[in-house]
């Protein structure tokens, strides 16, 4: 599998584009446009952005034409830090519950204090 370039920090970016909430990390602007004008590239003008974004669209060319694509960001990922929080259905649900209770407390205070 291709090193390309590819750091942690660009493997967390593509595998947010394509749907990985887990070990994803939603970039910022610029280089969310980035990936959605790769998702709609010619082979010519992915040629061209590779060869300014050449991690970038390396990693997006694995991910979308190879089948292990994913799973070679999400290695990377795992592996520069094992520590990664794995944000399973269970853990989302605590979250959320948290965030309503949080919310709930916010307005009783509001409401207690008008």
């Amino acid at each position: 599998m291709p090193e390309h370039n590819v750091t942690v920090e660009i493997a967390q970016h593509v595998l947010w584009h394509f749907g990985d909430v887990n070990l994803g990390q939603q970039p910022g602007k610029f280089t969310e446009r980035l990936l959605r004008t790769m998702a709609v590239a010619d082979s010519q003008n992915m040629a061209k952005l590779g060869s300014v974004f050449p991690g970038y669209a390396n990693a997006f060319i694995a991910v979308g034409s190879e089948h292990w694509g994913m799973e070679w960001l999400r290695r990377m990922v795992k592996a520069a830090d094992p520590a990664v929080p794995q944000r399973t259905l269970p853990n989302l649900v605590a979250e959320v519950q948290d965030s309503l209770a949080r919310i709930d407390e916010t307005v009783k205070n509001a409401e207690a204090s008008a």
